[in-house]
C-alpha cells in the first residue's frame, strides 16, 4: 500500500522506497510479525475487544485535521479510516489463524481441537438427549501408502472425508482426529439418525470409489455408541465407547478375510 501522511501540513511519503523505512517496515510487518511472536491476541484484544484505535508504534495525531492520502486517487481520508482498515485486516487474520488451529488442512474437517471446541460448550446442555458418537478408521492405509505412495494415501484420506461430509447433516460434527481416524458426533440420535448416517456414508464411499476408479478401493470400519446422556457422562468416555466398538468391528472384519 502506498500512502502519504500529512502531519501539520508536512507530507511524509510511505512506500517501498520510503526515506523512513523503519516506519514503513513497522506498518507493513506488524501483522506478519504478530503471527510469529504471539502479539496477535494482544492486538485483537486492544483493537477489537476494547476498541482502542492507536496503532502499534504510531503516535496518535496531534492535529485533529490529520489525514491519510491513499494510493494515487487523491482521496483524503481520516486517520481513523486507516485504522479501521487495519482492524478489519487484523480480524481477518485472527479468524484465519483460529480456523487453521481447529481445522485439518488435508481434509477440511475439524481436527481434534476443533471437535472439542465445538462440543464442549454445549455438552452440559445435552443431558437427557440421545446422542451418537461414531468412530471411523480407514482400512489398509499402510497398504495404500506402501504400494501406491503417500500421495495416494493422502488422496484416500480426502476421499473418506468427502464421504463423511456427504453423509453428515447440518447439526452433526465431523473431525479427523488422527492419521486415518475420524470422529462423528450426532446431537440427535433417538430416531435412527446414526444408522442413517452410516448408510449414507457407505453409499457415498461406494459412489466416490466408482467415480475415481483408482487402483485401490477406500474402505473403513465404523463403530457407534448411542446413548441417552446423563450429567455423569463425559465426552472422553463416549469417545472411548465408540472407539472400542470400532476396533471390535475392525478385528472381526480382519478375521473374516
Amino acid at each position: 500500500m502506498e500512502a502519504n501522511y500529512a502531519i501539520n501540513r508536512i507530507a511524509v511519503a510511505i512506500s517501498p522506497v520510503s526515506p523512513i523505512p523503519s516506519l514503513t517496515q513497522r506498518l507493513n510487518a506488524f501483522i506478519r510479525e504478530s503471527k510469529a511472536d504471539g502479539t496477535l491476541d494482544d492486538m485483537y484484544d486492544r483493537w477489537v475487544i476494547r476498541d482502542e484505535e492507536t496503532l502499534p508504534d504510531i503516535p496518535p495525531a496531534e492535529d485533529p485535521a490529520f489525514t491519510l492520502r491513499v494510493g494515487t486517487t487523491g482521496t483524503v481520508m481520516p486517520y481513523s479510516y486507516y485504522i479501521g482498515n487495519r482492524r478489519t485486516e487484523l480480524i481477518r487474520l485472527y479468524e484465519e489463524r483460529r480456523m487453521s488451529s481447529v481445522t485439518d488442512l488435508l481434509t477440511g474437517l475439524l481436527n481434534r481441537r476443533g471437535f472439542m471446541e465445538r462440543l464442549e460448550p454445549i455438552w452440559h446442555n445435552l443431558a437427557g438427549a440421545t446422542v451418537a458418537f461414531i468412530s471411523i478408521d480407514m482400512d489398509r492405509l499402510k497398504h495404500i501408502n506402501d504400494n501406491f505412495g503417500h500421495a495416494a494415501g493422502d488422496f484416500a484420506i480426502r476421499l473418506l472425508a468427502r464421504a463423511i461430509k456427504a453423509a453428515l447433516g447440518k447439526d452433526g460434527i465431523g473431525a479427523r482426529i488422527g492419521g486415518d481416524e475420524f470422529l462423528i458426533f450426532l446431537p440427535s440420535a433417538g430416531n435412527g439418525e446414526a444408522d442413517a448416517f452410516l448408510a449414507h456414508f457407505d453409499q457415498a464411499l461406494d459412489r466416490l470409489n466408482a467415480e475415481e476408479d483408482r487402483s485401490f478401493t477406500v474402505s473403513a470400519s465404523a463403530g457407534c455408541t448411542t446413548k441417552r446422556l446423563t450429567e455423569l457422562d463425559t465426552i472422553e468416555g463416549c469417545i472411548h465407547d465408540s472407539d472400542t466398538r470400532m476396533y471390535q468391528i475392525k478385528e472381526a472384519r480382519h478375521r473374516a478375510r
